[in-house]
């Protein structure tokens, strides 16, 4: 496995009410170009509020989709699908206050990501950023990491 790139992303998580985001509302993000030898490695994940208004919320990135978003497993990392957490708390004036963000350092990501919203109500958008390495897989990591990344490795 060797690095031959790297890859930023950037997103915005909008409510679709147009009122507020649901707690556990999420987002897929395409990383998957049919190239089992092509991973990514996230580097970097936080979450800033897209509402003046509103600034404080938290953002979790999974492997799959629909991971349990309940308040005692939002944050579980046995859960090896987990692999970044990010909160921001902010103020009124200046919403990128006391940014953080934690990402498991062994994760790779073949397919795609998932960013998972919990926050207080009323906030109706969420910024997120990913620095990612991009990696090149042997013939036979690809399929052995998609399987870790499916919670059964």
């Amino acid at each position: 496995m060797r690095k031959i790139g790297e890859h930023t992303i950037r997103g915005r998580l909008e409510s679709e009410d147009g009122v507020e985001l649901v707690d556990g509302a999420s987002v897929r993000i395409r990383l998957f170009s049919g190239d089992f030898r092509k991973a990514y490695r996230v580097t970097k994940f936080l979450v800033i509020s897209g509402d003046q208004s509103n600034t404080d919320g938290m953002g979790r990135l999974t492997t799959e989709q629909d991971v349990d978003s309940g308040s005692f497993q939002y944050v579980n990392m046995a859960d090896q699908r987990q692999i970044a957490w990010a909160t921001i708390n902010g103020t009124a004036d200046i919403n990128m206050v006391d940014m953080v963000g934690l990402v498991a350092r062994d994760n790779l990501v073949v397919e795609d990501l998932y960013m998972t919203f919990r926050g207080p109500s009323g906030v109706e958008s969420m910024n997120y950023y990913i620095e990612c390495d991009v990696m090149e897989l042997d013939e036979m990591q690809g399929p052995l990491v998609m399987v870790q990344n499916r919670s059964q490795g």
